[in-house]
This record gives structure tokens, sequence and C-alpha cells, in this order.
């Protein structure tokens, strides 16, 4: 079994934290370039992330995360956000595709261009939801390091949007014209000394209604 299997079966998601715990800030630094290193489609890397360390602004966040305490316990905060359709067409997806190729005699810049497009329409999806497709990615690859760092955590989508891009455009975090929030993640340490600090019992499908291999 490798230690990405061994992982992947014992690492949960926490909801309740130790207060106070701190997390190095050389393991923060790694986890952020695991995230910076994980694939992405056609090379965009079309969003940000943002590591909440400060606690002030967490609780400020309570609310946007409907009360849930683990925004205040968690040591950290993580954020990322997706840039919006605009900013997409006008600037991020020419400014990103003269970045990997060169568009003077290299045929994968207009691959890049016309390959979006392509995808976006066969695919029947909108901008934001291909681009929430790459956020995942890096957000599967990062529970897995976290797990090896003996660390929890604990994806994150039950947030106020809105409410919380507001409180990340005031503290100028992010700039709400071309970016908007898409997941997060509580990180830290669980504190099993606490009620639902799991939220169910953990079952997972038999192999035979999960899998299928086709030979």
């Amino acid at each position: 079994m490798t230690n990405t299997h061994k992982f992947m079966i014992e690492r949960r998601s926490a909801k309740r934290y130790q207060e106070n715990f701190k997390i190095e800030k050389s393991q923060i630094k790694e986890l952020l370039e695991i995230i910076r290193y994980s694939p992405t489609s056609y090379g965009m890397e079309a969003y940000k992330v943002y590591c909440i360390l400060n606690q002030e602004i967490k609780e400020e966040m309570f609310s946007a995360f409907k009360n849930q305490p683990a925004v205040k316990e968690c040591s950290a905060l993580i954020i990322w956000t997706v840039f919006k359709e605009e900013y997409m067409k006008n600037f991020h997806i020419e400014k990103q595709a003269r970045t990997i190729t060169n568009p003077e005699n290299d045929k994968g810049y207009n691959y890049i261009q016309e390959g979006i497009k392509g995808f976006l329409v066969y695919q029947n999806v909108s901008m934001e939801n291909w681009l929430a497709r790459q956020v995942y990615i890096s957000l599967g690859a990062l529970t897995i390091a976290i797990k090896e760092m003996n660390l929890d955590c604990c994806p994150v989508e039950g947030f106020v949007r809105e409410e919380l891009d507001n409180i990340l455009s005031k503290h100028n975090i992010i700039d709400n014209k071309i970016e908007t929030s898409t997941v997060c993640l509580f990180l830290g340490k669980i504190d099993d000394t606490k009620k639902n600090h799991y939220s169910y019992k953990r079952h997972k499908k038999t192999p035979e209604e999960t899998y299928k291999i086709i030979e």
C-alpha cells in the first residue's frame, strides 16, 4: 500500500479544532507550494489562494460561514478565489497563453485560445464552473499533504460568498472586481474533546458500488 492510499484511508474532515494550536510557517509555505504546483487545465492557473492566520479577521468571518465554530478555532483558513469571466476573457487567458507559449511560432497559443472556447461549449459549462473544477484539483492534492504532515483539515463550501468577498475586499485581501471566493479549507489540529469534532460516522461505498474496471 502506498503512503497516499494509507493517508486517504485514515484522513477525516475535522469539524472542531484545538484553539491556539500553531502551525509552523515552513509547513504553511510547503502546503501553499503544493497548491501552486497542482495541475490546471490549459495551464491557466486562474485562481488565487489566501491563507488567513489573523484571528480578528477569522472571527469577523464567523457569520459568513454560517456560525461554524471551526472558522474561529482553526489555525489557518485557506480561501481559493477564481477570476471572474470578464477578467478571464479580457486579460488572463491572453496573458497566460503568451506566458507559456510563443505566439509568433507556437501553435499552442491558438490551441489554448480556441480550446478553452470549445471546451466550454462541448461540456456545456460556464466559465466559473470550469474554473472551480481547477480549484478542486488543488484542494484534493492539499488534503493528502495535510494528512502526511499529521495535521487536520476540512474543505468548506458552506459560506455566504458575497459576505465573505466583502470582508476580504474590506481588508484589501482580494479585488472583488476581478475575483470571487470559491471554496475554503479549515486547517489545524483536531480537538477530539469537543462535541461533534466529526460530524458523521465514516462510511465509504463498496468497491463494487464505486468503480468498475473495463478491460
